[in-house]
C-alpha cells in the first residue's frame, strides 16, 4: 500500500477517534450542566428537636437555593449527626462551633459564620445567679449529648446527659437535675411549650461563639460558593432579616404545637 494512502487512513482513524472523544466530552458536559440546572440534593445532618437547628435549616435552605442546590435536612441525635457527617453518610453538618473540625477531620468549615451561639443556664426558681462554669459545680447539671461546649464546660461535674432539648427540659421539670445548659434560643422556644413551668433563664451567657456550616471533604468544592453567599447576605442585611423571619416562624409553629395539645 502506498505510504500516502496509508497515512491518510491512519489520519482518518485518528480523526474519528478524536471526534468521538470530543463528542463524549460535550455530552458529559451537557449532562453535568443539566444536573446543575435541576439542582443537587445535599443531605445535611442537623441535631434533632433543637429549635436553633430549625432556624438554621430555614436560613441555609435559602442560601443553598441561591446556588441552585437543595438542602435535605437529616435530623439525628447530636453525636450521631457528627459521626454521620464525618463518615460521609450525609453530605455535611448544618450548624456547629469551629472547634469540631479538630476532632472530626473530614469536615470542612465554611469560613463565614451565620449564627451566634449563646450557652445559657436554665433552672427552677430559687438558685443564685450563674455567670461562670464553676458556679455550676455544686449542682446536678443537665446537658445534651453531642454538644461540645456544654460537655467541655461541665467536665468533672455531676452531669446527666439528655438525648435532645425536650428531654433536657423534662429532666429539669421533673427535678432530676438542678439546672441545665443549652442555647438561649433553644431554651426560650422550649419554654413556650411549657407555659405552666416556672423555669428561670440566667441572663449572663456561659459561652458565646460564632456558628458555622460544614461539608464533608468530598464536597469541599462547594465551600467557596457558600462562603461567598453568606458574606454577601450579611453585608446586605438580608441574612439578619432571614434569621428574624426564621425565629418568628419557629416560635409560631411551636405555639401552634402547644395549642393543639401535641407538645411534650
Amino acid at each position: 500500500m502506498p505510504v500516502n494512502k496509508r497515512h491518510n487512513q491512519l489520519s482518518q482513524r485518528a480523526g474519528g477517534r478524536f471526534l468521538a472523544w470530543g463528542l463524549s466530552c460535550v455530552i458529559g458536559l451537557l449532562l453535568l450542566l443539566s444536573a446543575s440546572a435541576r439542582g443537587q440534593d445535599m443531605r445535611i445532618a442537623m441535631v434533632a428537636d433543637a429549635p436553633m437547628q430549625l432556624i438554621a435549616c430555614r436560613v441555609m435552605e435559602k442560601v443553598y437555593a441561591r446556588l441552585n442546590l437543595a438542602l435535605e435536612p437529616v435530623p439525628l441525635p447530636g453525636k450521631r449527626a457528627l459521626q454521620a457527617s464525618n463518615s460521609g453518610d450525609v453530605d455535611g453538618e448544618l450548624l456547629r462551633i469551629s472547634a469540631i473540625k479538630q476532632r472530626y477531620s473530614n469536615l470542612v468549615q465554611v469560613p463565614e459564620s451565620y449564627l451566634m451561639m449563646q450557652g445559657m443556664v436554665f433552672s427552677r426558681a430559687g438558685l443564685p445567679p450563674m455567670s461562670r462554669w464553676q458556679d455550676l459545680a455544686p449542682y446536678r447539671v443537665g446537658v445534651v449529648r453531642g454538644v461540645h461546649y456544654s460537655r467541655e464546660g461541665t467536665e468533672g461535674m455531676n452531669r446527666i446527659v439528655a438525648s435532645d432539648v425536650p428531654q433536657l427540659f423534662d429532666l429539669l421539670d421533673r427535678g432530676r437535675v438542678d439546672l441545665i445548659v443549652t442555647a438561649k434560643l433553644n431554651g426560650a422556644i422550649e419554654m413556650l411549650r411549657r407555659p405552666e413551668a416556672s423555669f428561670v433563664l440566667h441572663p449572663i451567657p456561659l459561652f458565646e461563639e460564632p456558628l458555622y456550616h460544614f461539608l464533608h471533604r468530598e464536597h469541599r468544592a462547594l465551600v467557596p460558593g457558600l462562603d461567598r453567599e453568606i458574606r454577601a447576605l450579611k453585608s446586605s442585611g438580608e441574612l439578619e432579616r432571614w434569621v428574624d423571619e426564621a425565629i418568628a416562624e419557629t416560635a409560631l409553629s411551636t405555639r401552634k404545637h402547644v395549642r393543639t395539645g401535641q407538645g411534650g
